[in-house]
């Protein structure tokens, strides 16, 4: 069952008994969408905007498993955990001034285990994308808890409450080492679309 923070719970209505055979109505985007925010173990909810520091631990552990990845970016070093998270709640603040982002929460037993935090704005100017295009922003599962179907469950509410939006298209941004969310993603049917270079804007010889 889906329950939201401080929400009502909503429950899909059971389809009445038919005694007609035949195939049944494929669910609403809204049946969908209640289906995916509720496993036997695990329950998804949408985390409120004065909430935010719930995803600390989630967002630190993160962050944790970026540094040990990709302890360089470029000439960058990977940031501190207290500085990498202050600025990434900044960001996530200014993100929920938008109506229209949203953060998916994952728990079991109570606990916080996961979350996914979306952004949507307008699709691609070159390419025949949607009105609006939806950015997964973050996606972070508790270490503990990854491969138990946590990020499976996320992306499965992430998906249908944009489909129920109308939102047809998701971007995902995801660092060259993390081979396996390159996985992850490309089980679920999404393509490698662009390459992000990253450098120094010092000067330096330029080669062809």
């Amino acid at each position: 069952r889906f329950q939201q923070h401080r929400r009502p719970r909503l429950r899909a209505r059971a389809a009445a008994p038919s005694s007609a055979a035949g195939p049944a109505a494929p669910p609403t985007p809204r049946e969908e969408y209640i289906r995916a925010m509720a496993t036997s173990a695990i329950t998804i909810s949408e985390l409120l905007p004065d909430e935010l520091d719930k995803l600390e631990p989630l967002w630190t552990a993160l962050q944790d498993h970026h540094a040990r990845i990709s302890p360089v970016l470029g000439h960058a070093l990977a940031r501190g955990r207290e500085t990498a998270w202050a600025r990434r709640r900044a960001a996530y603040a200014r993100w929920l001034m938008d109506p229209d982002a949203f953060v998916l929460v994952a728990e079991r037993d109570r606990r916080l285990v996961g979350y996914a935090f979306v952004t949507v704005g307008d699709g691609y100017a070159s390419w025949a994308t949607g009105e609006r295009l939806a950015e997964l922003e973050t996606l972070s599962v508790a270490p503990e808890e990854r491969g138990n179907q946590v990020g499976t469950a996320l992306m499965d509410a992430v998906e249908a409450r944009l489909r129920e939006r109308g939102i047809g298209d998701l971007a995902i941004s995801v660092a060259a080492t993390n081979v396996d969310a390159h996985r992850f993603y490309e089980r679920r049917g999404y393509d490698r679309a662009f390459v992000v270079y990253f450098g120094s804007t010092e000067q330096h010889e330029a080669r062809d």
